[in-house]
């Protein structure tokens, strides 16, 4: 989701990878810090601080919505949520959208991706 991924961009698409990282600085309140980086850099492109409650509700829609249970959302995962949520985008669109969304190309979205 945008709130877990803080917006996806195609600038991201293609070498990137994300993660999800505890937050630094020594206080442990459950948030955690998504990074986004370019394969072959060091600098992230993306950062966002992920609170604990968003990070447990983000957690809990990608765990309902990965019906295969195999804590990867594929393409077919991915057309039923749209489905689920109102939208019924062309086949294409949706191939489209989750192109963008997953930033490692392996052809479905990890947690860190949705």
């Amino acid at each position: 989701t945008d709130a877990a991924r803080g917006g996806a961009s195609s600038s991201l698409k293609g070498h990137s990878r994300a993660m999800l990282r505890p937050m630094r600085g020594g206080v442990d309140d459950g948030s955690a810090e998504l990074v986004v980086i370019r394969e072959g850099s060091r600098l992230p492109v993306l950062r966002r601080k992920i609170t604990a409650a968003e990070l447990e509700r983000a957690r809990a829609v990608f765990d309902e919505w990965d019906t295969f249970h195999d804590g990867l959302l594929d393409l077919q995962e991915f057309s039923r949520v749209l489905r689920l949520i109102g939208r019924s985008p062309k086949t294409t669109t949706a191939a489209a959208m989750f192109e963008l969304a997953d930033l490692d190309g392996s052809g479905s979205l990890d947690f860190a991706e949705f």
